[in-house]
């Protein structure tokens, strides 16, 4: 979904100021592969399920998996079931993992305390056992500072607690560390991230980014593929509270806007909801129930997504819409004829996503390519780059909110997996 804005120059030319999309504001996927990046390492952020059931132990930082990812958190009560060891940490009153083993609350905001802990407790039970990683020297030297009885008691927990889970690390690999958008809403992406990051090069477990949105994998893959210009969320709304908006074309989810926040406002949606009630004008679009389409996991599984029932009155999808209007407005390059047209010109950027054709996928499925990882080093918070090192995301929207629908509130049984 992308969001364009335009404000006018003072000579009242209306000028293309950016697109607010999915290009990673607030997404775990998106924030891991910016820090593998800075760090200068290769970073895949695609899994299978099936990696879940061969873990040793598993690390749950900050999210209530029956609401992020609902059928991920089966798989790992299923891996606990199966004998991992299931460590579950959140806040004070957090809804731990129904299957974990050893339950961690610490005050919103100590991730990266508690994470640094841990891994100065690791470094105390390993003893003289050497850490092969490169960088490993200075991330040693950096803990050697490290204030842990001050930590434990500001965490308000015992020492032999940490010792515990620390011990489960070291014996039980392979270790997975599951995080999202809560953690780094709390820990930030920089500082809390690279703390993770560093705990799991010194276990050699692996870090798995969840986002709470359908899809999403796939618009980063495409929002990486045809790079733009973009703005964050947070510039978007600085701009229209400062009334530079002049018009805004809303085709995704955006903060309610009040009435009178730009001059013109066109909503293209579904639902009857939101930002519907400040439109000028309404282009009314398909769901994804009435059209055909692809998506992508939170695997990095590509597949296909058929038109189940009839669109309802007016209702087209959305690429039709977009095309009409570019075709009234002179511009070319929108004149496609199918969903499948525009999923083989995307294929020539993805290749993944032109393996969908009438042949069946392979058993094992379709997934996104992503490089091999190498062997991770340690990062040090002086090698990041300032953006990074002060870089906070956006705050991460209701991943119930569907085109103007909150589909918790509407839908019992989804209201009853969410616990809502």
């Amino acid at each position: 979904m992308l969001h364009r804005l335009a404000i006018s120059d003072p000579d009242d030319q209306v000028r293309f100021l950016g697109e607010i999309g999915v290009r990673g504001a607030g997404s775990a996927a998106a924030e891991l592969r910016n820090l593998g990046r800075a760090a200068g390492a290769k970073t895949p952020v695609g899994f299978r399920f099936s990696d879940i059931c061969r873990a040793e132990a598993v690390v749950v930082i900050g999210e209530d998996l029956p609401v992020i990812q609902p059928i991920l958190g089966v798989e790992v009560n299923r891996a606990a079931r199966n004998g991992a060891a299931l460590v579950s940490v959140g806040p004070e009153g957090f809804r731990h993992a129904r299957e974990a083993s050893i339950k961690v609350e610490i005050p919103s905001g100590f991730e990266t305390d508690f994470l640094s802990a841990l891994a100065a407790m690791i470094l105390k039970v390993r003893g003289q056992s050497p850490v092969k990683s490169t960088g490993a020297a200075k991330f040693k030297a950096g803990l050697k500072a490290f204030d842990l009885a001050g930590t434990l008691s500001a965490l308000k927990m015992s020492e032999d607690k940490l010792a515990g889970i620390a011990r489960v690390l070291e014996m039980r690999r392979p270790a997975l560390f599951f995080f999202g958008p809560a953690f780094l809403a709390s820990a930030g992406p920089a500082g809390g991230l690279a703390a993770l990051w560093n705990l799991a090069v010194l276990v050699e477990g692996r870090i798995i980014p969840l986002d709470a949105e359908a899809n999403l994998r796939g618009g980063l893959e495409i929002a990486g593929a045809f790079p733009t210009k973009a703005l964050s969320g947070e510039e978007l709304a600085a701009a229209v509270a400062r009334r530079e908006v002049k018009a805004l074309y809303i085709a995704g989810p955006l903060p309610k806007l009040e009435p009178g926040a730009a001059e013109f406002v066109i909503v293209q949606g579904s639902y009857d909801g939101g930002n519907a009630a400040v439109a000028d004008v309404i282009f009314p679009e398909t769901t994804s129930f009435e059209a055909d389409g692809i998506f992508v996991n939170v695997e990095g599984r590509v597949q296909r997504s058929g038109e189940a029932v009839e669109p309802r009155g007016e209702a087209r999808p959305g690429w039709i819409i977009l095309g009409e209007l570019a075709a009234r407005l002179g511009y070319s390059g929108f004149a496609y004829t199918s969903a499948e047209d525009i999923r083989k010109d995307i294929a020539r950027a993805i290749p993944a996503f032109g393996n969908l054709g009438p042949v069946p996928p392979p058993q094992e499925g379709l997934f996104l390519a992503e490089e091999a990882a190498r062997r991770a080093a340690f990062i040090a918070g002086d090698s990041l780059p300032e953006r990074a090192a002060g870089l906070r995301p956006a705050t991460p929207r209701d991943p119930d909110d569907y085109k103007g629908l909150h589909l918790a509130r509407e839908n019992k049984s989804l209201k009853l997996v969410r616990g809502r």
